[in-house]
């Protein structure tokens, strides 16, 4: 951690120099200042989209409190390390075959990318922790209980294991599909930052309730309940913010942003933002009502025709 942090002084890049291949910079960068950022936080705060968002973000990491408890009381110390291990190892291929599917070029629709990647988590998210809760329930799992100590050598194992494991890929893919969405959403380096920290606050927050919760000894059954509720409240939240404020694209939309020149030519000759008609209607009724800002006017003017 120590070598991480003096690295960050020698090898991360101001943003601000960041140029791309065709020699523009990526943003228009302006000293931040003590009332422009209580600014931006509460305007963060208060936005529609962020507060529908916030159940999706509060229960990203929740599922971790449960499942390590359940590891710790059901399995001996040798298959709770196995367990353990291949907790994080899942943690590896699972977001490279989410990112398969939110970051896939053949599917050009963004928001269409988005659905089908959240649609994926949220099935195995769900159908893992309702999967857990008939275990708890059908085995007596009771931590008032003496622990079984449970061995990867006996038959109980493989059930208990397969709910561990899966619980890696909700920790790892649900909150990647919160962050995906979130940087869906803008273009805005500064913007991007605030979201960041609304994530990481809120999603920090859950776990911190759900480890409380668990602490004071509720019983495993009580416990999963909540978590499926609030992983369904925070599914449906994340679905409808995807579906309703996702674009085909947010260049020319933020004045702060600096479009790139591939892409504000392709506009130019193609007369194309969007993936398809109904996104690209969105775009030109935006053109329609003045919100593009003033430095699409000439894109724009041929991206109307």
């Amino acid at each position: 951690m120590c070598i991480a942090i003096a690295l960050n002084f020698l090898l991360i890049v101001d943003p601000k120099d960041v140029v791309r291949d065709d020699g523009r910079h990526i943003a228009i960068f302006k000293a931040p200042t003590i009332k422009g950022e209580i600014s931006g936080v509460v305007s963060v705060l208060t936005d529609p989209k962020i507060i529908i968002l916030l159940p999706a973000m509060f229960v990203g990491e929740m599922c971790l409190a449960l499942t390590s408890s359940i590891n710790a009381y059901y399995f001996n110390l040798r298959t709770r390390s196995l367990n353990n291990l291949l907790f994080q190892a899942i943690m590896i291929p699972a977001p490279i075959c989410l990112a398969y599917i939110m970051d896939n070029k053949k599917i050009r629709s963004r928001r269409i990318k988005g659905l089908l990647g959240s649609v994926l988590v949220g099935l195995i998210s769900l159908g893992a922790i309702g999967g857990l809760l008939g275990w708890v329930v059908s085995n007596h799992i009771d931590r008032t209980k003496a622990a079984p100590a449970i061995d990867w050598t006996d038959s109980a194992f493989a059930a208990g294991f397969i709910l561990y494991v899966l619980s890696g890929i909700i920790y790892a893919c649900f909150q990647i599909a919160v962050q995906w969405t979130l940087a869906a959403l803008t273009n805005d380096p500064a913007l991007c930052a605030r979201y960041a920290g609304a994530f990481k606050g809120t999603v920090s927050f859950g776990m911190c309730i759900s480890f409380t919760i668990d602490s004071q000894g509720m019983n495993f059954k009580k416990q999963t309940i909540v978590q499926l509720i609030l992983y369904i409240i925070g599914w449906v939240c994340l679905l409808y913010v995807i579906a309703v404020y996702v674009k085909p694209t947010n260049y020319f939309l933020e004045d702060s942003v600096i479009v790139p020149a591939a892409f504000e030519q392709k506009v130019a000759v193609e007369g194309v933002i969007g993936s398809d008609q109904a996104e690209e209607q969105v775009i030109k009724e935006e053109i329609a009502r003045g919100s593009l800002n003033h430095k699409a006017a000439n894109v724009t003017q041929t991206a109307t025709k």
